[in-house]
């Protein structure tokens, strides 16, 4: 499959590298038994490759701590509970939404610095799916559910107004996590493995 302008430049910049491959069709990441890291170009249940996704996966290396960036799915795991013999993902607190927005601020940057179309809303957009949204705010800072909320908006509404919320605060958060701070930062991470040897632990 050829690959686009922004790919080969992606490639150039970020793969090319003993630590760090590129897996065409691949959704996500993956770590070999060696500690290569492998980010792929699909997202989700989608099947289209984009450039968005290896960026996302790209930023999610930079943004991640040195501990966890050799770990599968970047060593992350959610709060879960039984629900009548059901495994069920309960978060007490907005933290993975969180992340995922530092994540989108490098992503968009980086999408930019490549040349790469994007429209930021639709980018913010997947994030309605995680599972601590009920924990996010309103546009205005306010309480979207429970105790305390001062508002009569439906769940259309809510919905609504907690996407400018994260889409706001992705556009403030691009001014801290620049393409500069990206860059550096890839560039410190490839230095420690370079440094480190691989040792497989568990988080």
């Amino acid at each position: 499959m050829k690959q686009s302008i922004q790919q080969i430049e992606l490639n150039k910049l970020f793969f090319n590298y003993p630590f760090i491959k590129y897996q065409d069709n691949f959704e996500g990441q993956k770590v070999l038994n060696d500690g290569t890291i492998v980010i792929g170009n699909r997202a989700g249940p989608s099947k289209y490759n984009t450039i968005k996704n290896t960026c996302h996966e790209l930023a999610h290396l930079v943004e991640i701590d040195d501990k966890r960036m050799r770990h599968h799915g970047w060593g992350l795991k959610v709060p879960k509970i039984y629900v009548i013999n059901q495994i069920c993902i309960e978060p007490t607190t907005k933290q993975i939404t969180e992340r995922e927005l530092r994540v989108m601020a490098y992503q968009s940057n980086l999408l930019d610095y490549i040349g790469a179309k994007f429209n930021l809303n639709n980018l913010v957009y997947a994030l309605r799916w995680l599972p601590d949204t009920c924990y996010l705010p309103l546009e205005d800072g306010s309480k979207a559910y429970g105790d305390g909320k001062d508002h009569n908006l439906d769940y259309n509404e809510i919905k609504a107004s907690q996407q400018r919320w994260r889409v706001n605060e992705v556009k403030k958060l691009r001014s801290i996590y620049t393409i500069e701070r990206f860059i550096s930062e890839f560039n410190r991470k490839i230095e420690y493995m370079d440094n480190h040897i691989y040792e497989p632990e568990f988080i």
